[in-house]
């Protein structure tokens, strides 16, 4: 939410989910597990939290104390889910964000983002900074429908209700 850079449940997710995360950590020590800073339901923040660089320095600030003072050892890096961006100035902020994560967080740390073709991103400049990219492959059916089906189909369905011949896993990459 804005710059706060929190999370959705403290209380499950700090009292309940992070102590299982620690065992699953100290069991499988190369398991990497990021922070996603958005989503869907939770990416609404974005414009007014990049909308300025102090803004941007803000939320990679409350981000960066979130995941290495707060809960050490849960998150090994920052995955950006905004849902966008989507306009030419939404570019720029987005690459200012990503370089302002990158700074914080060294050369070596996990720093992600989901993405479409869709999103008005400035790939030469923001490719070099991320670790991956994660294709959003998925969501093409969900609790909205009226219906259960897959939500990540691989490919194409005619017979599958309400989605259209460009929503699916393979749609989506050959897109890219």
């Amino acid at each position: 939410t804005n710059d706060a850079c929190s999370l959705a449940d403290i209380k499950n997710d700090a009292h309940l989910d992070f102590p299982i995360l620690r065992r699953v950590r100290a069991r499988y020590p190369k398991l990497q597990m990021l922070l996603s800073v958005g989503g869907a339901t939770y990416a609404g923040g974005f414009p007014d939290a990049v909308s300025s660089q102090a803004n941007i320095d803000l939320l990679v600030h409350n981000c960066m104390r979130l995941i290495r003072r707060r809960y050490p050892g849960i998150f090994q890096g920052i995955d950006i889910d905004w849902e966008g961006p989507w306009t030419p100035q939404q570019s720029l902020e987005f690459t200012s964000l990503i370089t302002t994560f990158r700074k914080a967080l060294g050369p070596s740390t996990p720093l992600t983002a989901a993405v479409t073709r869709h999103y008005a991103i400035d790939w030469t400049a923001v490719s070099p900074l991320l670790s991956w990219f994660n294709v959003m492959t998925y969501d093409f059916h969900g609790t909205w429908d009226a219906h259960t089906d897959f939500t990540a189909p691989l490919s194409y369905d005619p017979s599958d209700l309400g989605v259209l011949p460009t929503e699916s896993v393979t749609a989506a990459l050959d897109d890219m």
